[in-house]
C-alpha cells in the first residue's frame, strides 16, 4: 500500500511520523488539527458514541471521507500502551484484514478513487453532521463518496 493514507492508533501514529513518510488521516499531534470535524471523525472512529449497531458503518464512512486506505487497530491484549478503540472488533468481518500480529490488526478501507482528497458538493453529503455526533437528516450511507466522477481538488479553482 505504498503511498496509502492510514488511520493509525495511539502511539503508532507518533512513531510513523518520526520514522516513515506514510500519510496519515490524523497522525499524532492534535495542535495541527485544521478543523473541528477532524476531531469529531477521530473521536467517532475510536469511541463509536451514539452509533450503536452501526459503529463500523459510521467509522468506515469517516475513514472514506478522509481518504484513508487502511485503519490500524490495537486490541485489549496488544503490547501497545495506548488502546484508543472502545470496540476494537468492529471492523472484523466488515473490512478485509491485511495484517495481524496478536491483538494488533490492519484493515484495508476499500475506496473507488485513489486520490487522497476529493471535493464533495454539499448536495451529495449523506448527512449534515450536528453537534452530538449525529446527523441532521437521513442516514450516513456514503453513497456517492469516493467515486471518480467527483472532481479532484486540482480541477476546482
Amino acid at each position: 500500500m505504498n503511498g496509502a493514507r492510514v488511520f493509525a492508533p495511539g502511539n503508532v501514529s507518533l512513531w510513523m511520523n518520526l520514522f516513515t513518510d506514510v500519510p496519515q488521516m490524523a497522525g499524532c499531534c492534535d495542535q495541527s488539527v485544521p478543523d473541528f470535524e477532524d476531531r469529531i471523525a477521530d473521536y467517532t472512529i475510536y469511541s463509536g458514541q451514539n452509533a450503536g449497531a452501526r459503529d463500523a458503518e459510521y467509522s468506515v464512512l469517516w475513514l472514506t471521507l478522509y481518504g484513508a486506505d487502511a485503519v490500524g487497530v490495537t486490541g485489549p491484549k496488544s503490547s501497545e500502551p495506548i488502546k484508543p478503540f472502545r470496540n476494537p472488533e468492529k471492523f472484523s468481518g466488515v473490512l478485509p484484514e491485511l495484517w495481524r500480529d496478536g491483538d494488533n490488526r490492519v484493515y484495508r478501507v476499500p475506496r473507488k478513487a485513489a486520490d487522497p482528497v476529493r471535493v464533495i458538493p454539499k448536495r451529495r453529503w449523506p448527512c449534515v453532521p450536528r453537534g452530538r455526533l449525529g446527523c441532521a437528516t437521513g442516514s450516513p450511507s456514503g453513497q456517492g463518496f469516493g467515486r471518480p466522477a467527483l472532481p479532484s481538488p486540482a480541477s476546482v479553482g
